[in-house]
């Protein structure tokens, strides 16, 4: 049918692009569109032409039921100015992906009228088109058909050979996306991966990359560059965003929380009373009452003997108190979780479902570990017996010693117990064994505190009360003054001291009272466990003896007497 030889636009009113202006209402031509009421055909813009240009081309293409024609131009793709041979690639154009004929030296007839054409545009493309002006003709020494790419060096940037006698040649894209410890590092220069994990240039582009580094088991949010608006984290950005898109969280300082504070019996039985009017109203009945066994927890004492608790020991990200740590193990149970709690290193916690129930333990020095159980989910009524038992029986039974307690019920399987065992002891439910390496360190501050503010110099120069206790103390050095008056409140102490280890246990109160007079409360039941030298001599806070009740000091002045059980610190010796 319409496949004549196209006439001059100079018979159908003049060229539109190469279309006739006006109807052509006989005479067979080619490229008209269907027919309708006569035919609008493409025209010969020039005598003896074909309608189109060196600089122009038109193509006709029925999509979705409609024609739709297409003026594509030349153009050149400087980044596939060295291809030997033409290719077909997949392009980008307005938000619509196309194939693009690239023909060699890297020119190819692009769509000129998108815009007019929308997304019906991605279904025309320049294949078939003659060779536009700047075109090579193909390099016969690329393979007819293509190599696979692996064959000739691997695909380069641009998806061509990347060496050998074909470099630069198309080839046949035999890669698929690699996998396992083959996947590219979204860092590495010829991937750039986005936040999604996937390459965005290079041989492997669209494929999955791995993160630059494996997420943590557990980070702060201001160890890994602070929290995006997702919550994740956004990398550090001197350690090439390392950690980026990792799951963080935020460390919520003791000044922070308020600590939860159980109904008093009051209060419950003021909502008992309301309850019970409700029903008295004709409401509905009030719910029985189920008895409150978490207000009166049974206790053990001492489930350690031999050991002694330590004062603080290390998180993963502070100091925390054994009472503490108990506190995070009940923040964890409470709220129906059974997993290793937060600030927790791995290495010394054990979270160990039991059916409904879950027992958290966690590895504390000296060879206790500090653990929490309960036998039900945390849900409904039960959740408030799991925070009031709880608490009740860490302030009651456990305070500050190796101790446990315990409430059962009041429902069925209703359990809760928490406190202090030995390491891997006996009835724990973790499997697994915490190692001499497991336990939380022993917490000491980085600067030694003077012995004598923590009663460390008759104990070997370790702390033995506040809250440095266990931790090394610098020794205090006292020089006897030349003349017989006290400078130092320190050495009148010492003085008084050595006089009262002399008297027992009866005369520490008096002997305190005594010092008290310089300001100085001390611990005489662990200072007069010092040592004394065979002559006698007291070696911790200076030269002193004591000879019959009287202390004298290095010119043998009398400093204190303790006759009779009295003990008295000589005036002259006063601290002034």
């Amino acid at each position: 049918m319409l496949n004549k030889p196209k006439k001059s636009c100079s018979e159908c009113g003049g060229s539109n692009n190469g279309v006739c202006k006006t109807i052509l209402l006989n005479g067979p031509q080619t490229g008209c569109l269907p027919p309708g009421c006569g035919f609008f055909c493409q025209c010969d813009e020039g005598s003896g032409g074909n309608g189109n240009s060196p600089t122009t081309q038109l193509v006709t293409s029925v999509v979705n039921g409609k024609t739709i024609t297409g003026t594509f131009t030349p153009t050149t793709l400087s980044q596939y100015s060295s291809l030997r041979a033409s290719t077909t690639i997949t392009t980008s154009e307005n938000g619509h992906e196309t194939a693009l004929v690239v023909l060699a030296g890297g020119v190819a007839w692009a769509l000129a009228n998108w815009a007019q054409l929308g997304a019906a545009g991605a279904a025309l493309t320049g294949e078939g088109l003659p060779e536009p002006d700047g075109a090579e003709e193909d390099d016969k020494g690329c393979s007819k058909p293509e190599k696979k790419c692996s064959d000739c060096g691997g695909k380069n940037a641009i998806g061509l050979c990347s060496s050998g006698s074909e470099a630069n040649c198309p080839c046949d894209d035999d890669e698929k996306c690699p996998t396992g410890d083959d996947q590219p590092k979204c860092k590495d220069t010829d991937c750039a991966g986005n936040d999604s994990h996937k390459c965005t240039q290079g041989p492997h582009k669209d494929c999955d990359c791995k993160p630059d580094d494996k997420c943590p088991d557990f980070v702060t949010c201001d160890n890994c560059g602070g929290n995006d608006s997702n919550g994740k984290c956004k990398g550090i950005s001197d350690q090439n965003d390392k950690w980026k898109g990792c799951d963080c969280y935020d460390i919520i300082s003791d000044d922070d929380v308020t600590e939860y504070e159980p109904f008093s019996d009051l209060e419950l039985l003021a909502q008992d009373a309301f309850l019970s009017s409700l029903a008295s109203g004709g409401g509905a009945q009030a719910p029985p009452d189920r008895g409150h066994p978490s207000s009166d927890p049974k206790c053990a004492d001492n489930q350690v003997p031999g050991l002694k608790l330590v004062n603080k020991v290390k998180t993963s990200s502070s100091a925390k108190t054994p009472k503490e740590i108990l506190y995070i193990m009940r923040e964890t149970l409470c709220n129906d979780k059974c997993e290793n709690p937060p600030d927790i290193p791995q290495k010394s916690v054990f979270a160990t479902p039991d059916g409904d129930g879950c027992e958290i333990a966690i590895a504390i020095e000296s060879g206790v570990e500090a653990w929490a159980y309960r036998g039900t989910h945390s849900q409904g009524p039960q959740w408030q017996d799991c925070w009031d038992s709880t608490m009740n029986i860490t302030e009651t039974c456990v305070k500050d010693s190796l101790a446990t307690g315990w409430v059962n019920g009041p429902d069925d399987y209703e359990f809760f117990q928490l406190g202090y065992r030995p390491i891997n002891g006996k009835g724990s439910k973790h499997k697994a064994q915490f190692g001499n390496d497991t336990p939380l360190e022993h917490w000491c501050p980085n600067a030694k505190p003077s012995c004598d503010t923590c009663f460390g110099g008759g104990n070997g120069n370790i702390c033995s009360s506040g809250d440095n206790q266990g931790c090394a103390c610098e020794p205090v050095t006292i020089t006897q003054p030349a003349a017989p008056k006290v400078t130092n409140c320190a050495t009148a102490v010492a003085a008084a001291e050595i006089s009262c280890c002399n008297g027992g246990a009866s005369g520490y109160a008096a002997c305190s009272n005594e010092i008290q007079g310089c300001g100085v409360i001390p611990n005489l039941e662990a200072i007069c466990q010092s040592p004394v030298s065979a002559a006698n001599t007291y070696q911790v806070c200076g030269q002193f003896t004591e000879d019959g009740g009287i202390v004298k000091g290095s010119n043998q002045e009398d400093i204190a007497t303790c006759l009779d059980g009295k003990f008295h610190l000589n005036g002259q010796w006063r601290y002034a």
